[in-house]
């Protein structure tokens, strides 16, 4: 309103509507025995396709669920940029889907955008 208040704008509403993110989702794993939830950077997957934890707890995979720190499947932004170039991000982001959809997390398909990226990259200075 302070815009329309000194005539910068003729409409005192100049966000006609309002755009919201998607949720992002990720796996959660459920240690049933102590009812707590695991962080899938802690799990592992043997040959047989069961998901443990640690040297051989057995874990439960649930369903895609929102990233939380409940479930503990939520990832800290300083380690992922201190992984990945932040241009990587924003494209992974940006690209997988329309901005207010929701996604799933993947560093196998983050790793592919830094990827690409860097062919891109490699390609211009090339040329």
């Amino acid at each position: 309103m302070a815009m329309y208040d000194i005539g910068m704008v003729e409409d005192p509403f100049i966000i006609k509507r309002m755009l919201t993110n998607g949720m992002i989702y990720s796996d959660s794993f459920l240690d049933e025995e102590r009812m707590n939830y695991i962080s899938p950077k802690e799990v592992w997957k043997d040959g047989k396709g069961s998901y443990f934890y640690g040297s051989d707890t057995p874990v439960k995979k649930m369903s895609k669920s929102k990233m939380s720190k409940s479930k503990n499947n939520a990832i800290e932004v300083s380690e992922v940029l201190r992984k990945y170039e932040s241009d990587s991000i924003r494209f992974f982001v940006l690209s997988d889907k329309s901005i207010d959809k929701d996604r799933e997390w993947s560093f196998g398909h983050l790793d592919k955008v830094e990827q690409f990226i860097k062919n891109v990259r490699n390609r211009i200075s090339v040329n």
